[in-house]
């Protein structure tokens, strides 16, 4: 009797889910909007990955500076999919006072 495959592990068509966090203090959620408006933003596509391999996915913000209070995001929490479990990435933003994250869908690594 053959054993069926296991399943592969895919990203559903989208982005990832944000969350921007200042210190201890949860800044925005949900701040990630699809789309970047920088350059060639595609339609997000499902991703389906095999064994060792990854995905990835770009963050772009403009650290404009207008009358307010900017704001600095040293940790963003990120799930592949709506319901997985958050991973924090320290890139230490500086959203400038638009407060705004922008992030493209995912795509699978090159290796």
């Amino acid at each position: 009797m053959r054993r069926p495959a296991p399943p592969r592990p895919a990203l559903a068509r989208t982005a990832p889910f944000l969350a921007a966090v200042a210190a201890t203090t949860l800044l925005l959620t949900a701040c990630g909007t699809e789309g970047t408006g920088a350059g060639d933003d595609k339609q997000p596509r499902r991703v389906t990955l095999g064994p060792g391999e990854s995905a990835t996915a770009g963050l772009v913000w403009r650290n404009t500076t207008e009358p307010g209070t900017p704001v600095n995001v040293p940790h963003v929490r990120v799930r592949a999919k709506a319901g997985a479990d958050p991973v924090t990435v320290t890139p230490g933003l500086d959203l400038g006072t638009t407060g705004k994250l922008g992030v493209r869908p995912w795509v699978k690594a090159e290796r």
